[in-house]
């Protein structure tokens, strides 16, 4: 569990700054532990994706002109 907590932070960490100036909120003020809700749900909802897919779908949630993500 701790690898995947690590891997959700560590992924979305990156995005941000690597984003427009740096100090874009991605999640646009969630906090981490609703994000984890938000991503374990959508796994339990797609459990042939990988969770890399679901943090994808969260970032793309809250940016989807930010973020050119092709979901299928």
């Amino acid at each position: 569990m701790w690898e995947a907590v690590g891997f959700i932070d560590g992924f979305i960490s990156a995005y941000n700054a690597y984003t427009s100036n740096g100090k874009q909120d991605v999640l646009a003020g969630m906090s981490f532990n609703d994000s984890y809700k938000w991503i374990a749900s959508w796994c339990r909802d797609n459990p042939s994706k990988a969770v890399n897919d679901g943090i994808e779908a969260l970032i793309w949630k809250f940016n989807p002109v930010k973020f050119k993500l092709k979901l299928e």
